[in-house]
């Protein structure tokens, strides 16, 4: 087992709040994955769904060592949960191909309190 990258995000709820306050479903289209944005439509709390979105991919994207640019689009990827309620990240189809995602086991995890979202990305290479 070879770690190839962690990242970390920090993120004010405050920042994101204001920014769907002022673009509304054009922010939260452009960070959600179309199945998120459906979760969003039945989240109790829209803007902390939205914060531990945004934590979440930006930590992965850390990990990958690019941030979010280029090929590494906040829609390609989206949360899920386990039957445990464990958060797994998830790609579509064609970033998953250009990752090389089949090779890779991706850890997350995210945690938040009052005025902050963190979230944790590990790519773990996945034994041969």
């Amino acid at each position: 087992m070879k770690i190839l990258g962690t990242g970390i995000d920090i993120v004010e709820i405050s920042r994101i709040a204001k920014s769907y306050e002022r673009f509304s479903e054009n922010f939260a289209s452009k960070i959600l994955h179309d199945d998120e944005l459906i979760e969003l439509k039945n989240s109790i709390d829209k803007v902390s769904f939205l914060a531990k979105r945004f934590a979440v991919k930006e930590a992965f994207s850390k990990a990958l060592g690019t941030g979010i640019r280029d090929n590494v689009h906040w829609c390609k990827m989206y949360v899920r949960h386990d039957e445990k309620g464990k958060p797994i990240l998830k790609f579509t189809d064609e970033f998953a191909q250009e990752i090389l995602a089949e090779k890779l086991d991706v850890h997350i995890s995210i945690s938040d309190e009052k005025k902050y979202v963190v979230a944790q990305a590990l790519i773990i290479e996945k034994a041969t």
